[in-house]
């Protein structure tokens, strides 16, 4: 305990400005050589340690969730880091000696991302193969080389990052596009602050059609900023989203991204369809202090937020306590249609969603909406999809907690008791996914 408490002094210490160090964060840190620069000091940045094996070849090794601290946790898997060669052109081997056994995304033809700045800044999958090879006392070590061409900053990552920062500046141009809109309804506000202060955000689209001058109800100990809560639109019916309670699962913030655009869209039938009929309620970012230190699993404490829907803590878990709120009130006043949680996977391929088992009737009307995506989209996979009572309750290897705490399997069970009828209307799900190229 009190190993814990000198930890948090030292935590509010930095957040004050009190403490100044050039590794902020254990995972954030700066590698200089005479002959390139390593540097991972960058929200959602991962990079423990570099050595110099020769000046074409390094060694790289990331750092496990929350290192340093009494809450460390053994994933290893995101990495985002840059490399700045001091002489061009330069050929250099990167090897990754410590990942977990990621085996069969590298097996498949997994490979890392990369931009150049400032003279490529889109994320592109690299164009070289890799050479990887399972070390049993390690994980997983993989290598591959890159040829620095001119005078740019190349950053590497496992996927394609989305980082607290990006999400912020993204929503605030959201914003801007909707206010250009007479039909569009957008309305952005602040849930709850994290543990670390970071802001949890509540987005909420429609279109103004059915919209009422009535408010939303505030609730106790959320909305920080007291500011004016969006209106009422008695006509229609809620759909809740919620994205990166796993800072690591990024290409759910990328698939919130379509959603959002989608939504967003003013000549597309089918967006302004979608906003007339139904009012999408969405918290883009779950775990925003995971996202920025670079974490793969876990917020700063080393907990699973997908594990405390049951009970959650408002000083513990304030993003689930807060959205658990947000859904409860939205399915006691019969609004809720469906509660969509984004994550990413590390072994199943394509598009999917993992769903409830529920009894005959209402596992139909769960199963038929992935069937229609399937066949309406050709990188969802159907036959991936899982409703399975194993499913909801299986443990996590880790941590040994069970899916049964989990968003998709706790707020339906919760929904029970606000409705007489078995909550048999209410669709909560897991949209998952790895790939988004169609098996053949």
């Amino acid at each position: 305990m009190e190993e814990q408490r000198t930890w948090e002094v030292q935590e509010e210490a930095k957040a004050s400005g009190e403490v100044r160090d050039k590794n902020f964060h254990p995972q954030q840190t700066l590698h200089e050589f005479d002959n390139v620069v390593f540097d991972s000091r960058f929200d959602s940045g991962n990079l423990a340690r570099v050595d110099k094996v020769r000046d074409d070849l390094f060694n790289l090794y990331i750092t496990p969730d929350n290192a340093g601290t009494p809450f460390e946790k053994g994933y290893r898997t995101w990495f985002h880091f840059s490399v700045t060669p001091l002489r061009y052109p330069a050929t250099i081997t990167l090897t990754i000696k410590n990942m977990n056994c990621q085996l069969k995304l590298y097996n498949e033809g997994m490979v890392p991302v990369y931009k150049c700045l400032p003279s490529s800044p889109t994320w592109k999958r690299l164009p070289t193969s890799l050479t990887y090879k399972h070390q049993s006392d390690s994980g997983l070590e993989f290598a591959f080389s890159f040829k620095f061409e001119r005078e740019d900053t190349v950053y590497f990552a496992f996927s394609f990052p989305w980082s607290y920062i990006e999400n912020q500046k993204y929503f605030e141009a959201c914003e801007e596009t909707a206010r250009q809109s007479k039909d569009i309804y957008f309305h952005k506000e602040v849930l709850i602050r994290s543990r670390e202060k970071r802001n949890v955000d509540l987005i909420t689209i429609s279109s103004t059609k059915g919209m009422s001058n009535e408010r939303e109800p505030m609730f106790y100990a959320l909305f920080p900023e007291k500011g004016q809560r969006p209106n009422l639109f008695p006509s229609k019916k809620y759909i809740f989203v919620s994205a990166r309670v796993h800072p690591g699962e990024t290409p759910s913030s990328w698939v919130l991204k379509g959603l959002v655009d989608f939504l967003l869209d003013t000549k597309d039938e089918r967006s302004a369809w979608a906003r007339d009929n139904f009012v999408f309620v969405i918290v883009p970012i779950l775990n925003p202090d995971g996202v920025y230190r670079g974490n793969y699993r876990t917020d700063t404490y080393g907990l699973n937020l997908n594990r405390f829907y049951i009970s959650p803590s408002l000083t513990e878990h304030p993003s689930i306590f807060a959205s658990k709120e947000i859904i409860l009130n939205l399915k006691a006043e019969n609004r809720l249609l469906a509660y969509f949680d984004l994550h990413a996977h590390a072994t199943k391929k394509g598009c999917f969603i993992f769903g409830n088992a529920l009894e005959f009737r209402s596992q139909i009307d769960c199963c038929l909406i992935p069937k229609l995506m399937s066949m309406n989209c050709a990188a969802f996979e159907y036959e991936s999809c899982d409703f399975t009572e194993r499913n909801m309750y299986a443990k996590d290897r880790g941590d040994g907690l069970s899916k049964e705490g989990s968003g998709r399997v706790a707020l339906y069970k919760a929904c029970l008791l606000y409705t007489s009828d078995a909550a048999d209307d209410l669709l909560c799900v897991d949209l998952g996914g790895r790939r988004i190229i169609k098996k053949k």
